[in-house]
């Protein structure tokens, strides 16, 4: 069994900012949504055993407030520069490889591409994420590797 928490990043600066997209940091709701999430993982029992990461600012921003509320370690944490606004195939990817052994693993990503992801793995509902939204989907697998299209069981959804 194993369980995979795709999570959209929290509240970022407004796009309209002098900033490239990619260093766009969190603003003031976002960091309490990060730890509203982390909070509600914790109380849920939901700790990943690792975090893929987008390298945006506010997905690592959202990984590391995380990360702090669930007392993980820095090793959990991989960052790929390939999940920037990445098409699920890429997501999917860093899903099945080789190297993935966790239990629980967690995705820090951006929309509309992590909403899709969640829909496209779970087809019994639309997981239209918000901000700092996410969604916890168990697969009847052994191996991520294995992960199919529609597979996915929805055992809770967050929107803060």
């Amino acid at each position: 069994m194993k369980e995979l928490i795709l999570i959209r990043h929290a509240s970022a600066e407004h796009p309209e900012y002098p900033k490239r997209d990619f260093d766009r940091n969190l603003d003031s709701l976002g960091i309490a949504e990060a730890e509203k999430l982390g909070r509600f993982m914790l109380a849920r029992d939901s700790k990943p055993e690792m975090i893929l990461c987008s390298e945006a600012n506010r997905t690592m921003q959202t990984a590391k407030k995380l990360m702090t509320v669930l007392d993980l370690s820095e090793a959990a944490l991989l960052l790929s520069l390939k999940m920037y606004n990445a098409v699920i195939s890429v997501l999917i990817d860093q899903i099945r490889s080789p190297e993935r052994t966790e239990h629980r693993l967690a995705l820090v990503a951006h929309n509309p591409e992590i909403s899709q992801l969640a829909s496209y793995l779970n087809i019994e509902s639309q997981n239209h994420l918000p901000t700092a939204g996410a969604v916890c989907l168990s697969f009847d697998l052994n191996d991520w590797s294995d992960i199919k299209p529609a597979t996915g069981k929805l055992l809770w959804y967050f929107s803060p």
